[in-house]
């Protein structure tokens, strides 16, 4: 960006006194505006089945002391409760970077969008958020989401769910771990991240306009 020298005044010599001034200081009028981007996508699709290796997680769901590799699937319905809080205003459920866990940088906890939906149709629950585009953590992300190098993820509670202790061997559980089949979960927040434990997982740039003036 070039500086700006701006006249302030006279010496006492009657020479003019002229200092430098960053080019953005000095900018008059509102500058372009970020394009804003709006992404849809799924957290999970039903059906699937999905290894998970979380301890914390595995605790929640009965699992044995020690035990941290099971294998799981959502069942048709299971996220409908939460979606209706969110709909409703009750409990806002926020888009967030690596679930703002450490080493997520100096984005942390700040939120990357607002969520506009949240629902559950024929293939799995989905969600559609407006990113946040104008926020500076926000425009270094972007050309990762556009690139498409950043998968949905979310973090739940689970309510309900179905556990077999001792699964047989079968192409979607080749070890025979624990099967756990999520009946109700209450989704905390939502996530993009580089590394989703879903593969099912998936989201969309839906509307990326061209940045106008302010």
């Amino acid at each position: 960006m070039p500086a700006v020298l701006e006249r302030t005044g006279l010496s006492l010599h009657g020479e003019p006194l002229l200092v430098v001034r960053d080019a953005r200081a000095v900018r008059r009028g509102p500058g372009p505006r970020a394009a804003p981007i709006e992404i849809a996508g799924y957290l999970t699709r039903w059906g699937s089945w999905h290894r998970i290796e979380d301890p914390h997680e595995a605790r929640m769901l009965g699992l044995g002391r020690g035990q941290r590799s099971f294998v799981e699937s959502v069942a048709r319905g299971a996220m409908a409760r939460t979606f209706a809080e969110h709909a409703g205003g009750a409990r806002r459920a926020k888009l967030l970077f690596q679930h703002g866990l450490h080493g997520s940088g100096d984005v942390g906890k700040k939120p990357l969008g607002a969520i506009t939906d949240l629902g559950e149709d024929a293939s799995g629950p989905f969600f559609r958020a407006t990113l946040f585009s104008d926020a500076a953590y926000v425009s270094d992300l972007t050309p990762a989401i556009l690139g498409g190098q950043l998968q949905p993820s979310y973090a739940f509670t689970p309510v309900r769910g179905e556990l077999r202790r001792r699964a047989r061997e079968s192409e979607h559980n080749p070890e025979g771990l624990p099967e756990v089949t999520v009946i109700e979960a209450r989704v905390k927040e939502i996530s993009l991240v580089v590394h989703p434990a879903d593969p099912t997982a998936s989201v969309r740039v839906v509307n990326h306009a061209v940045a106008q003036a302010a």
